[in-house]
């Protein structure tokens, strides 16, 4: 996700150096905490929201303790990003819009589609 990248652009490293699926989804959840059913509807497979149901609970960590070194204004938008739903992450427009990224929004130098 773009979350991933922007975190790993300002760390200068992997965000989640999983070996495996199965690592990968544990690491995760051990930032984001485990989701709600709800998070797990945009899953497809019943499968895969049975495996993510039965992992141990995980509460969230918190961004500013878990990346001190990270500008506050930068987590606020990788916290937005960084959601297990697609549908509940924060939008490109939204995005433009943080402080952290307003300097590099000019509406009148983007192009748009008809």
């Amino acid at each position: 996700s773009v979350g991933c990248i922007f975190m790993e652009i300002l760390r200068r490293e992997t965000l989640f150096p999983g070996r495996d699926y199965v690592q990968q989804l544990k690491l995760i959840t051990e930032l984001l905490g485990s989701p709600d059913d709800s998070d797990l509807d945009f899953l497809r497979s019943e499968n895969a929201r049975k495996y993510v149901k039965q992992l141990p609970h995980v509460q969230k960590q918190s961004f500013r303790e878990k990346f001190p070194d990270i500008p506050p204004m930068a987590l606020d938008l990788a916290e937005k990003m960084l959601v297990f739903d697609p549908s509940k992450r924060i939008t490109v427009e939204e995005a433009l819009k943080k402080p952290y990224l307003a300097s590099l929004h000019e509406i009148n130098e983007e192009p748009t589609c008809p």
